[in-house]
Order: structure tokens, then C-alpha cells, then sequence
């Protein structure tokens, strides 16, 4: 190479992440392209002018003129793999085009090098589609590696698996996690909470850092829709709420909204009894970008989006590193570079975090297990609302069974009546009475439409999560009535109503409902009660249409 410095080009090149970590390392990037104006806006405004406006799909190799290239690299979007694109199926076959492109660069120029960055489901993919018989049988030749790689490994603070794909020495690459640091959300809240602004990633301590703008904190019924969301999910593990300052950070995403399992929740420093979501610069951190980085988004939420689609240019800079034959020994901290940024020639818009407070569609949906009576791996008795003829309908229902195949039970004054108190003891059968009086009193005055429009937020009233705990503590308090006597009719009333015999044997499910039968039982009965007497209340909704 005549010691000559490495010349890049980074097709999908998005805000920067690849040319900031191989700028860096002392690769120079001679050419980009990306289809999004906004990504090309901050790229060009932080980094040398080099980005062009291009969709990588009518790009022809032969019309890339920079001289002879010796690293191709690139990130193709990633949505068409993912799994919350058409309900976990994505569109693979579309995928498939920008992959087979990026390819067909690679196979044209013959570069030393390349390198490749997707979601971890590409690494199968990939396998399969290179493979004989395969839609990129013809590229096989070209690929050497095809692992997914955790970044955190790679003294990122935030946990995100990505497969890295290409021709490069992986092996020294994965030798570098033995000697980088481990860093944590704390960490870089830590930093920016710091005047001057110490950079967590790199050596840049400034005055003043752009996007630290915190939104207000989350209120009482975001805290709780995300604690639901986090901890009591029907089907996936429970994560912490809020998020643990002590260990890297969970995956910054694109798409992050005040209200769901992937945002991340820090505890406010300022005021510990409160919680918010992270400030833009805060995950600009965590994803490796530098505090003196500038996003050309027009909204909070564009910038969000630029931000949680890029690559980390800190796993960048290692993957540069290994193209290079730096030894793990010989590699050069960060947190003792200055990474290339200058001065953009704009000012970067101001734009300010979302404001909540606002109403909601009438239509809005609802969905949550009752406290006490809720039993992990998607067991658990629901709250839910149903639009019935344009009218809302609140009810319950018992689920029960795995992901791949969930049971509902359905609960009315039928399952109600099938259950034969007078075989309970007389103490039971007085604390359903008394149950029943006391929900009754705390649902007089609500209808269905009521809590609708508290929901929304067209009105204030006692919302759906009032009436979920109340359901929730009776079905615990009656649980706790049942007496010695009572509780084989309680197990066998649960098996026969989930389908299972009592006398067929306990397997998988069915011993999870035997187990927990007492509670259930008591759920059925007060989930049927809601359902069928305890709230009346849609029949005057509809008697005043």
C-alpha cells in the first residue's frame, strides 16, 4: 500500500457512524451515499462534504469514480428484517435487493477489505441465502465472516447485538473485548451532568453541549403503562423500572415514545421521585457519537430516529482498528482521540422534546393484567376494552398457555352461575357477598363510556387502571377466603373450566393452573361478576343513544 492511507467509501452511510470510528482509526473515507436528506444533512454538516444524495438501489459499481478503493462498508436498512416490521415477519425478499447491491459494489471494486453492519437476524439469513441454491449464491466467494457481536463488548455503555459480515480479521477484532473498558448508562449521565461537559466516549470537554433538554417526566399513567409493559408483558421477560444505572444501557432505538417496553426510563437526578426518558445528546452517547455532533432533524422525534438507525461509531473504530492489524495491545483508547466533527456551516434546528398532556383517539386501546392475579409466562386475568357498535366495552378475561398457543376463558354471568357456592364454606360464600357489595358501591355512577373518555382524556374521571386494581385486591382478598375445605372444588372448577380434567394428568400448563388454582378460582368468579352484574353500565350508555 506504499504506507498510503486506506481510502473508504461507506455505501448506506446514514448520519456517520461508519466514517467518524474509520476516520479515526486513520481511514480515509472518500465517498457516501445515503438516500435520506436528513442523514445526508448531518453527515455533510459534521464530517468532510463527501455524502451525495443516492438511492443505493439504481447506483451502478462502474459509476463510482474515486480511485482505487480498499474498504467498502455500509449498514442497509434494517427494517425490512426486523421483527416488528409486519408482525415479525418483516419483507425479506425486498431486504434482500439492498443486500445484493451492497455485494455487487463489493464484487466490482475487490476492495482489501469490507464490512457489512445489520440486525442480528441477517447472520442466518445470510448463511442460507449464500449457500448453493441461494439468492446470492453468486457473491459466496466474497464472504468471511458472519458473526453478531453484543457492542457493549466493545467499550460501548449500551447493550446491542449487531451482525458484522464481510472480509476482515474478525478474530482480531473479538481479541480486542479483553482489554476494553466497560461502560454503563451511569456513566455517561454522569458525564454530561458535568460542567465543563466531559465526553464519555472521547477527549472533548466543552462549556456548553447542544440537546440535553430533558422532556418533562414521565406522569402517573405513563409510569404505569411502562411498568406494565416492562414487568408484567404476557409474553416476554421482565426488565427493570426504571432502567439500572450500574450496567450498560438497553438498545437505543428509533422509534422510542414516551409509553413502551423498548424506551428506555432513567431515574431523574434532579428529582428522585421522578422518572423521564433520555435527553437527545444522551443517546447521541450512547450510541458513540461525539457531544459536539450535530443532528439535522427537523423534529425531536427525526432526531431520535437518525440517532437509534446509526451505527455506533465507537464499534466502528474497533472494526477499522482490525483492518489495520492493530494489536489489542498497540490499540489507542478513545476516551485519547479526538474523533473527527467540525464546525457545521449551519446551526442545527432546535427542537424541542414533545409535549405531553394531549388527547387521545376515542378509540383508544387498553390492555392490563390485574394486579394479584397475574401468574408469569402469559397466565394472568386482563383488563381489556372492545368497541361494540361504535361503543366502548370494558371486560375481563383469563389467558392462559404459551406464546405460540394462548387460551382465553371467557367469563360471564354463565361461568358465573356454574359455580355452585353452596358446596364453598358459609365464610367464603359471606365474602362473596360482601365483595360484591363493595365493588358494586366503587362502580356506582361509571360507564363504559366514562372510563372510555378518562382514558382519552376528554375527560377527568377514575380511568380503566382504577377499576384493574379493584378487581385486582377483591380477587386477593377472596383468594384469601377460601378455607382448607374449599380448595379441591376451587382446583377442580379451574381445570374444568380451562379445558383440562380434573382427573387427566397435570402436564406443561395444567400444572401451573393447579398450582395457582385458589387465585384463579377467585379471578374467575369476580372477572365473571365485572362482566355480568357488577357493571351494568353499558346498558345505560346505550339506553342514552
Amino acid at each position: 500500500m506504499n504506507n498510503r492511507k486506506l481510502k473508504a467509501i461507506d455505501l448506506y452511510s446514514g448520519i456517520g457512524g461508519w466514517s467518524v470510528g474509520l476516520e479515526a482509526a486513520g481511514i480515509e473515507v472518500v465517498r457516501c451515499y445515503e438516500w435520506w436528506d436528513r442523514a445526508l444533512d448531518t453527515y455533510n454538516q459534521n464530517l468532510s462534504p463527501v455524502a451525495k444524495l443516492q438511492d443505493i438501489r439504481s447506483l451502478k459499481p462502474e459509476e463510482i469514480s474515486c480511485g482505487d478503493i480498499d474498504v467498502v462498508v455500509g449498514s442497509p436498512p434494517c427494517t425490512q428484517f426486523s421483527y416488528a416490521n409486519r408482525g415479525g415477519s418483516g419483507d425479506i425478499v425486498d431486504g434482500l435487493i439492498d443486500i445484493a447491491k451492497f455485494l455487487e459494489v463489493v464484487d466490482y471494486l475487490q476492495p482489501k477489505f469490507w464490512a457489512m453492519e445489520n440486525v442480528p437476524r441477517v447472520a442466518n439469513i445470510l448463511k442460507r441465502e449464500l449457500a448453493s441454491g441461494g439468492q446470492l449464491a453468486n457473491f459466496a466467494h466474497l464472504v468471511d465472516v458472519i458473526e453478531v457481536v453484543d457492542i457493549s463488548d466493545f467499550g460501548l455503555p449500551q447493550r446491542r447485538k449487531r451482525m458484522i459480515a464481510g472480509r476482515f480479521p474478525f478474530a482480531l477484532l473479538d481479541s480486542y473485548k479483553e482489554v476494553l473498558p466497560k461502560k454503563t448508562l451511569g456513566d455517561v449521565l454522569k458525564s454530561l451532568g458535568k460542567h465543563p461537559v466531559l465526553d464519555p466516549n472521547y477527549k472533548i470537554c466543552v462549556e456548553d453541549v447542544s440537546e440535553l433538554e430533558n422532556e418533562r417526566p414521565l406522569d402517573e399513567e405513563e409510569q404505569r403503562l411502562n411498568l406494565e409493559a416492562k414487568q408484567y408483558h404476557p409474553v416476554y421477560n421482565k426488565m427493570s423500572f426504571p432502567d439500572e444505572l450500574g450496567r450498560p444501557a438497553r438498545t437505543v432505538t428509533a422509534l422510542c415514545t414516551r409509553v413502551s417496553r423498548e424506551s428506555i426510563i432513567v431515574q431523574d437526578v434532579t428529582s428522585p421521585n421522578e422518572v423521564r426518558r433520555l435527553s437527545i445528546r444522551e443517546r447521541a452517547c450512547l450510541q458513540g457519537f461525539p457531544i459536539t455532533y450535530q443532528f439535522f432533524g427537523k423534529s425531536h422525534s427525526e432526531k431520535a430516529k437518525l440517532i437509534g438507525n446509526a451505527i455506533p461509531p465507537l464499534l466502528t473504530y474497533y472494526i477499522a482498528n482490525s483492518m489495520l492489524g492493530i494489536e489489542s495491545h498497540e490499540l489507542m483508547p478513545t476516551t485519547k482521540i479526538i474523533p473527527p466533527n467540525k464546525e457545521p456551516l449551519e446551526p442545527h434546528p432546535v427542537t424541542s422534546p414533545p409535549v405531553s398532556g394531549r388527547k387521545f383517539p376515542k378509540t383508544r386501546s387498553f390492555r392490563a393484567a390485574l394486579k394479584g392475579l397475574r401468574f408469569g409466562s402469559g397466565m394472568r386475568f386482563e383488563l381489556v376494552n372492545n368497541m361494540e357498535d361504535g361503543l366502548p366495552r370494558w371486560k375481563t378475561a383469563f389467558y392462559f398457555g404459551n406464546s405460540k398457543d394462548i387460551k382465553e376463558v371467557l367469563l360471564d354471568s354463565e361461568v358465573l352461575d356454574q359455580i355452585n357456592l353452596l358446596q364453598l364454606s358459609s365464610a367464603f360464600q359471606a365474602k362473596c357477598t360482601e365483595i360484591f357489595s363493595t365493588l358494586t358501591g366503587r362502580f356506582a355512577g361509571m360507564t363504559h363510556d366514562d372510563i372510555q373518555k378518562a382514558w382519552t382524556r376528554h375527560i377527568d374521571a377514575p380511568g380503566p387502571f382504577i377499576v384493574a386494581d379493584a378487581l385486582g385486591e377483591a380477587g386477593m382478598l377472596l383468594a384469601e377466603s377460601l378455607e382448607k375445605a374449599d380448595l379441591l372444588y376451587a382446583k377442580d372448577f379451574t381445570l374444568k373450566a380451562s379445558g383440562n380434567g380434573a382427573a387427566e394428568p397435570l402436564v406443561n400448563g395444567a400444572r401451573k393452573l393447579a398450582e395457582n388454582s385458589p387465585q384463579i378460582f377467585a379471578g374467575i368468579i369476580i372477572c365473571s361478576f365485572f362482566n355480568s352484574k357488577g357493571v351494568a353500565l353499558l346498558d345505560r350508555v346505550k339506553s342514552a343513544a
